[in-house]
This record gives C-alpha cells, sequence and structure tokens, in this order.
C-alpha cells in the first residue's frame, strides 16, 4: 500500500477481515481530527456508576460468556460504554477505527490473564492505543499522498476457493504471503482466554461481526485425529487451488509450525507437491526457522515444545 501496489487479502474469520480492513481504510484528516477529540472523552466514557445499556442479541447468542464473572464485569460494562459512545462519531471508518483500538486494548487486558488490570488502567491503554493508531494513520496517509494508489481488497474466502473469486482474472500475483493453520497445535484463532482457560467469543462483539463456526472451522482438521488426514487433505486442496491463480513467476511464502515436526514438515511438503508445487531453493539445512514471538503464558511454559519454533518455506509453480 505504502508502494502504490495492489494487494489482496482472502480469510475466513471476520476478525482478521475486520483488522485488515480498518488497516487500509485511509482516514481523511477531519475524521482524524474528531477521533483525536473523541479520545480525549475517554475518561468520560468509562464510568463504572454509569449505566452501560447493552444489546441484548449478542448476551442471548453466547457472546457475553465469562465476560459477566467476577473480576470481568467490570471490563464487559467498559466496553460496553466505549462502544455506547462510537455512535458519536461521525462516519463508519471512524467508528470501526474506535472499535479496531477498542479490541487491541480489551485482548491486551484481558486475553490469557489470570486477572485483568484495573479499569484505570484500561482507560490509560484505550487513550495511548488510539492515540498511537492515530499516529500511525497520520503517517500513512503521508507517506501515501505522492503515490498512485492502486487497490487494496479483503476477501472473505476459504483459501480452496482462491481460483473462484475472479479476483485474480486480469493480473496473477507475483507474491503469496500466508501462514496455514499448524498441523495438530492447538492455537484459538476465534476465542480470547479470560480468568485462566475460560473461552470467549467478545472479540466478535466488540468489532460488531459474527463468529463463524468452531475451533475446525478455522484449523482445517481436528488437531487430535490420528494422521491429521483431514488437516492434510483440506491443505492440499487449498494449495491446490492457489496453485491455479499463480504464473510461473509467482513466490508463494509460508510461515508454518508443526506439533511433531519428524514427520508433519515432511507430509507438509507432500501435500503442496500433490498440489502441483514445487520447494524453492533450500535444503533441510538451509530452511529459515524462529522462535513463535508473542506466545501465551501457558505455551511458554511449554517452551521446549516443537510448535515453539516456526519454519518459513518458498514454493512456486512445479
Amino acid at each position: 500500500m505504502r508502494l502504490g501496489r495492489a494487494g489482496i487479502g482472502s480469510d475466513i474469520n471476520e476478525l482478521a477481515i475486520f483488522i485488515s480492513q480498518v488497516k487500509t481504510t485511509l482516514l481523511t484528516e477531519a475524521a482524524e481530527r474528531e477521533l483525536r477529540n473523541w479520545t480525549a472523552g475517554v475518561e468520560q466514557y468509562v464510568n463504572m456508576h454509569a449505566p452501560a445499556d447493552a444489546d441484548g442479541r449478542w448476551r442471548e447468542s453466547g457472546y457475553f460468556k465469562h465476560m459477566e464473572a467476577n473480576g470481568v464485569w467490570r471490563y464487559r460494562k467498559a466496553i460496553q460504554q466505549v462502544l455506547n459512545a462510537t455512535a458519536w462519531l461521525p462516519d463508519n471508518a471512524s467508528r470501526e477505527f474506535a472499535r479496531c483500538a477498542l479490541l487491541r486494548t480489551a485482548q491486551v487486558a484481558l486475553d490469557g490473564k489470570r486477572s485483568p488490570p484495573p479499569i484505570s488502567t484500561f482507560r490509560t491503554r484505550l487513550v495511548g492505543y488510539l492515540s498511537e493508531m492515530l499516529d500511525d494513520m497520520a503517517a500513512l496517509r503521508r507517506e501515501t499522498a505522492d503515490v498512485q494508489r492502486q487497490p487494496c481488497r479483503v476477501l472473505k474466502q476459504a483459501a480452496d476457493q482462491a481460483h473462484t473469486s475472479g479476483a485474480f482474472d486480469e493480473q496473477k500475483p507475483r507474491l503469496i504471503l500466508t501462514s496455514p493453520p499448524y498441523p495438530g497445535v492447538h492455537v484459538l484463532y476465534h476465542r480470547w482466554q479470560i480468568g485462566g482457560r475460560r473461552e470467549t467469543a467478545a472479540p466478535y462483539w466488540i468489532a460488531n461481526r459474527l463468529d463463524g463456526d468452531g475451533e475446525r472451522y478455522y484449523t482445517l482438521g481436528h488437531r487430535k485425529e490420528k494422521g491429521l488426514a483431514t488437516y492434510f487433505r483440506n491443505l492440499e486442496a487449498s494449495f491446490r487451488s492457489i496453485a491455479k491463480v499463480c504464473s510461473p513467476e509467482t513466490i508463494i511464502v509460508q510461515v508454518v509450525a508443526f506439533a511433531d515436526p519428524e514427520w508433519q514438515l515432511s507430509r507438509y511438503l507432500e501435500a503442496l507437491t500433490s498440489a502441483g508445487l514445487q520447494e524453492v531453493g533450500q535444503g533441510e539445512q538451509e530452511r529459515l526457522w524462529r522462535d513463535v514471538p508473542n506466545r501465551r503464558w501457558h505455551a511458554l511454559s511449554q517452551a521446549k515444545h516443537s510448535s515453539a519454533r516456526e519454519v518459513v518455506l518458498f514454493h512456486r509453480l512445479a
């Protein structure tokens, strides 16, 4: 986007789509001023002695699960008060931007935490994140002012349907960046864990999006299935579809980790070969590995586990 290149993002998770759309939607200077003025009122919006009316449909649909227990109910109320205050913003792009900052603030406070910090900390962090994000948005607007901008599209679509979207009919991508679900690894793409490991769908409420389905919907298959046959079948179908939108010059870069790389890495590479792809310029000793950043507290307690390392793979059409 900064360089004026066209880009297309694709995901099945409404949260990923929401965040990507906010990040790629430039705010006007007028909208930025309105948001800065709105940010100055956060101290007034969040008041534990004031009411916080919520749409009952979110509660009835289970999005408040574990959000109204001891120690967390204040956050449910504070989040609702901020959401109610976004109605004062002048346009949808501004409201979505504020929701995104709220989502970030609430996740830092709640996700993977046994006990959330005081509400005063929540207020301070929200103001800080809003200011930081607005500064970044202003910088992006300046950097792209003289660039002939190309469209940045965000699609809700599974990878195994990439060839059906029509998005690549006119031009093939030169680079594809992806991070498939990690085979056999427990990763929550659609839940926060609060007060220990109690799962909540609250991030969808904050983003004003609907949750899609259970864990397997986001992970290509159940992580405990023997041999992970469903995972690798879906992985091959996904990359077979991706291969159909590639040109001979397209490079596909993947970042992936494995619960048991001893057999899962070779099986992963076999699936991509069956999908019509070949690995580029990497022998077994040359592959790039890194430690997984920002891991949860319970994952850090198992730091020597194989899934604590990610590998970067490069492929192109065979």
